[in-house]
């Protein structure tokens, strides 16, 4: 492998990311993903796993763990690239800093094309995107259909023991020394 190659990943905080999950997978469609994922097509007088992921975060946490579904909206990010090759990757970008991250990716595997230099950020990055074509890609104007703005939400989810409860499923995540996060506390 080339030292002049770039490896990337983009990660993003364990508590949103979980968050972001529950509401996106379990509250907003009633907890059908979860029960088409997770439950085995196990009911119970009519209640599903689903049912109860949806019910509540707390419930969409125990869901995830009792069943051990791991699917890629929450699984730990540490598992999804073998430790084997966590050494070779050599730019972790971050979600909450998603278009200044993509910017310096974009322009860190910047080309020269011909003897000249094409700056990749400035081609397919510092426009073309959002509504009218005109925005940055991952700009503000810029919403997903599935967003959640689940880092707003995480007082109103959260509490002490949730928050320990989820640090403990993600301790691999925090402990990871590649994705580097910040250990910040809610409470």
């Amino acid at each position: 492998t080339s030292p002049n190659w770039v490896r990337a990943i983009f990660v993003r905080d364990p508590k949103e990311r979980i968050l972001s999950a529950f509401l996106d997978k379990a509250a907003r469609n009633h907890g059908l993903y979860v029960t088409r994922h997770c439950c085995n097509e196990e009911i119970i007088s009519n209640y599903t796993c689903g049912d109860h992921a949806h019910a509540s975060f707390l419930g969409f946490l125990q869901v995830v763990q009792s069943k051990c579904c791991c699917d890629s909206h929450w699984g730990r990010q540490s598992k999804r690239i073998d430790e084997a090759f966590q050494p070779f990757i050599n730019f972790v970008g971050n979600f909450d800093r998603m278009q200044e991250d993509t910017r310096r990716l974009l322009e860190r595997v910047s080309l020269m094309v011909g003897g000249n230099y094409n700056n990749l950020w400035t081609e397919f990055g510092a426009s073309g995107w959002g509504p009218n074509g005109t925005d940055a890609i991952f700009s503000k104007a810029t919403k997903a259909k599935h967003e959640t703005s689940a880092i707003t939400k995480l007082r109103q989810y959260y509490n002490k023991s949730v928050e320990a409860m989820v640090e403990e499923i993600y301790r691999t995540d925090y402990d990871n020394r590649l994705l580097n996060f910040t250990h910040v506390s809610l409470f």
